[in-house]
């Protein structure tokens, strides 16, 4: 077979119309693609052939195409195969005649093979096979009557056996041509033939044979290929004639199943070229020239892709603990991905499991790597980046939260409704306790929503997001199945949470909004969506004050009463849980022994009079014990000891104030403040430095400052380290 002409584009169609020569051939083996084209032209082949002489040229030109080929061809083809069949001219012609005319007329005007075997060339094919099996049947089916019937006896009896046999040889006939013409069983055969050929020729003279691959010419292809699967998969295949081959695939009835199991197979083959090579960015991205994107992902690439950020994870760690903990997770992935394949009985199960032994030895070699590491330094469980502590990553340094825990789950068993408020000044740990409430509390469903993370366009955005979240981290959790959002309006929103409230089984629903205050943000940005704010926070009151299993935790730095009466009529009977410095000894204990023994990490690493110096510094404030812990054991790997000492102090303070620059700043310029906060500690900072009387400030000021976790309740300074910050780093 010739390969598809030059104006035909990788997916075979072209923006001109075919001539008269390439019409006839694509009506008679590609009517799916011909209809494509003529509808790229601008025809309507359903429309009757009055309106075609009315349309446009290219209406007109597909009305000519036709009319000569139902005229002039169709007859001159029906002449030959009578004259070819020999056998009862008369019926033979007569049958294929009006079959062809059928199928011609049908497929004119009904529609150029949408797809169906009983298009156009189904017809020409059927009209054929019926005219030729019914005639000579017919002739057959009268012998062997007139035979049976003179060895019986009278007229009546030979006409009886001669009707009955005729009738039945004509519908076997008729359901054999039938079966014979939709599936085109003929055409198949020498597809298979010539399919036979290319392979030979590929394995003899290890050439593609793809350009010469039968499903690029027959549209109408239903029984699969035996043998396609090794073409399109050869190795001497050439990329854009395989993508066009496939998609001719996609077209053809019979081979949409291979399409789908060929290019399974080379997402896999992408995926093992891509770890081999060490493009782990391409796979975080699903990019690449057979794999899909973001999308719409299948979940099994959506595992390979979490894979690969788990291990792109472990690349950039800080420290050989958190890099082997990320390629013990990747490990973890790759484990559930092999349990998988093990019982997939699906065609391109073997390709991965061979990407699954690329994958391995990648994520091994990294790990031996890591332990390497890891056995030459002490473990640094610290997390420096500021980044919330998840299960996952950082429960071992989670300390000192179990009281807020405690209070949080004595209020969701009260009878009475009412919204928490979770309330602590920055870095002070909100995001982790909320990130670790789902461990804490087994029994309730924790659902974490970030508004920082989830930009909304107008607040009833706020539900959509929320319900998304719900599904997503249940189906983490393996709860059971939950109620879905209808829709986009407040009425829908409200139907969700009543469903959400009533589902059965009992268990409590916890919804936890974190950094709540930018929703005040958004009404202040689009002015015209307060009144829209407005209802949607009445929706919230409502559900605060009447379900009982849904209930709403709001986390941020400012109180209600700074927001505006907005905020305070919506959660007027909240319940708030504040959160502080850790305590002295919480604190102390983290610093000294952040790690048992058993993990590799000496009583003696940090001796306790370093810890209640480092306490001292940051005031037992989380995010900068975990900044000094950090750069203290850092430093101790880097000078190769095991034992810090005091004047290592100085050197990791400095650390802690170059990386910690962006924290002071927002310390000591905080939203909401009207007055000059940065001035206020600045003179307090001065005055502790000279010995002076303490700064006056006004009653206000002073809870301004506690409340944002700056100043104690005596006026000093929480976290003595930022006076460094204002002095030499500033």
């Amino acid at each position: 077979m010739p390969p598809v002409s030059q104006d035909t584009g990788s997916n075979g169609m072209d923006a001109a119309f075919p001539g008269f020569a390439r019409f006839v051939r694509m009506f008679w083996m590609q009517p799916i693609l011909l209809h494509r084209l003529l509808r790229s032209s601008d025809v309507e082949t359903d429309a009757s052939w009055l309106a075609l002489r009315r349309g446009t040229a290219a209406q007109r030109q597909y009305a000519r195409y036709s009319l000569l080929m139902l005229v002039v061809l169709m007859p001159a083809f029906t002449f030959i195969v009578g004259f070819v069949l020999e056998a009862d001219f008369a019926g033979v012609a007569f049958g294929v005649a009006f079959g062809v005319a059928g199928g011609v007329a049908s497929g004119m005007a009904g529609g150029v093979a949408g797809g169906m075997g009983f298009g156009v060339a189904g017809g020409v094919v059927e009209g054929i096979a019926l005219g030729a099996a019914v005639s000579v049947a017919s002739s057959v089916a009268s012998s062997v009557a007139s035979s049976v019937a003179f060895g019986v006896t009278g007229g009546v009896i030979r006409g009886v056996a001669s009707g009955v046999a005729f009738g039945v040889a004509s519908g076997v006939a008729f359901g054999v041509a039938f079966s014979i013409s939709f599936l085109r069983i003929p055409i198949s055969v020498v597809e298979v033939t010539w399919l036979t050929i290319c392979r030979t020729i590929e394995r003899l003279w290890g050439r593609s044979t793809l350009p010469w691959c039968p499903v690029r010419y027959h549209d109408l292809s239903y029984l699969p290929l035996p043998g396609l699967r090794a073409q399109l998969l050869s190795p001497y295949a050439d990329p854009e004639m395989l993508e066009d081959v496939l998609a001719a695939c996609t077209r053809a009835p019979g081979q949409r199943r291979i399409a789908r199991d060929v290019l399974a197979a080379l997402q896999a083959r992408e995926l093992r070229d891509l770890l081999a090579t060490n493009h782990l960015r391409a796979i975080t991205g699903l990019r690449g020239r057979w794999l899909p994107g973001l999308a719409a992902p299948e979940p099994r690439l959506v595992q390979w892709r979490d894979f690969v950020a788990a291990l792109l994870a472990a690349q950039i760690a800080l420290g050989p603990r958190h890099r082997l903990q990320q390629v013990q997770r990747a490990e973890r992935i790759l484990e559930q991905l092999r349990t998988g394949l093990l019982t997939d009985s699906r065609f391109e199960a073997g390709e991965y499991l061979q990407t699954l032994e690329t994958a391995r030895r990648l994520s091994t070699a990294m790990r031996q790597e890591a332990q390497k590491l890891a056995a030459e330094q002490l473990p640094n469980p610290f997390r420096p980046d500021g980044n919330p502590l998840i299960p996952e990553f950082g429960a071992e340094t989670f300390r000192g939260r179990a009281d807020a825990a405690r209070r949080i789950e004595l209020l969701l068993s009260e009878q009475q409704a009412a919204a928490i408020a979770l309330l602590a000044p920055r870095r002070m740990g909100k995001t982790s306790l909320l990130r670790m409430l789902p461990q804490m509390l087994p029994d309730t469903l924790c659902v974490f929503f970030d508004l920082q993370d989830h930009p909304l366009r107008q607040p009833l955005d706020l539900f959509t997001g929320l319900a998304r979240c719900v599904h997503e981290q249940a189906s983490a959790a393996q709860r059971p199945s939950l109620p879905t959002l209808a829709g986009d309006t407040l009425d829908d929103a409200r139907t969700w949470l009543e469903a959400l409230d009533h589902r059965p089984g009992g268990e409590r629903v916890l919804l936890c909004l974190d950094e709540f205050e930018r929703l005040e943000d958004l009404a202040d940005e689009q002015p015209d969506t307060r009144l829209q704010l407005r209802r949607m926070m009445g929706l919230l009151r409502a559900t605060i004050q009447h379900r009982r299993r849904v209930r709403f935790l709001v986390s941020g730095t400012a109180t209600f009463d700074e927001l505006g009466t907005l905020w305070t009529d919506t959660f007027i009977s909240a319940q708030e849980v504040r959160l502080g410095p850790l305590a002295p000894d919480v604190a102390e204990a983290l610093i000294h022994q952040p790690l048992p023994e058993s993990e590799g990490f000496p009583s003696t690493t940090v001796p306790e009079a370093i810890a209640k110096a480092v306490l001292a510094r940051t005031g037992g404030q989380p995010y900068l014990t975990q900044l000094f812990g950090y750069w203290l054991i850092d430093t101790l790997n880097e000078s190769k000891r095991r034992t810090a000492l005091l004047e290592d102090i100085d050197t990791v303070e400095e650390l802690v104030c170059d990386k910690a620059g962006g924290y002071f700043r927002e310390s000591v310029n905080p939203r909401g403040a009207e007055f000059d906060v940065r001035a206020a500690i600045e003179a307090i900072v001065a005055s502790d430095a000279a010995g002076d009387a303490a700064v006056e400030l006004s009653g206000e000021q002073k809870r301004f400052l506690v409340r944002r976790g700056l100043l104690t309740r005596e006026g000093t300074l929480a976290f003595p380290v930022l006076a460094r910050w204002l002095q030499d780093f500033a």
